[in-house]
């Protein structure tokens, strides 16, 4: 009997397929809604050697209730960072809790820090501070953002709806 032909080996080290998404926040949510949440910084300050404290607040404000998102809770909060600063935030902190960031890449120049499990709404999140630790190689705001520019997205739990915003 003959020995049927062999196929060949798979590619052990496909190349990466482009993310779905190429805009931040890197996800199929809606951009920019009606949203009744923003984030605002408030102080960066040196904190130990080499690393920064960066503290904002959640803003509400009125909303048509009449969109979906406008009704919607705050899941987490991602920020948009240089890829070589995976893991340099170091910790956060909402409402007293101690928050640890999840780091995801999409491709480069698409990693973001997401801080989760904020489990809040418009009544529950309005003026409610969030700080972080930067920490080397990405000690500042402007070493830790992509580009310069922090941009953030506020993402419900559904992933519906994610209003963007940036500070520098």
């Amino acid at each position: 009997p003959t020995t049927p032909a062999s196929s060949p080996p798979p590619d052990v080290s496909p190349v990466p397929s482009p993310p779905i998404f190429s805009e931040f926040p890197f996800c199929g949510c809606r951009k920019n809604p009606p949203s009744p949440y923003t984030f605002v910084l408030t102080s960066t300050e040196d904190f130990a050697k080499d690393s920064v404290k960066v503290c904002g607040v959640v803003k509400v404000q009125p909303c048509d209730t009449a969109d979906v998102c406008c009704t919607t809770d705050l899941q987490k909060i991602e920020f948009r960072i240089n890829d070589w600063c995976w893991g340099a935030i170091a910790a956060a902190t909402w409402k007293g809790q101690i928050h640890y960031p999840a780091y995801q890449s999409y491709g480069q120049g698409m990693t973001v820090a997401k801080i989760s499990n904020l489990r809040s709404t418009p009544a529950t999140a309005a003026d409610t501070e969030l700080c972080f630790l930067t920490r080397k190689p990405c000690s500042s705001l402007s070493s830790l953002c992509y580009n310069g520019v922090c941009e953030y997205a506020l993402i419900d739990t559904k992933i519906n709806c994610c209003p963007t915003g940036s500070f520098a």
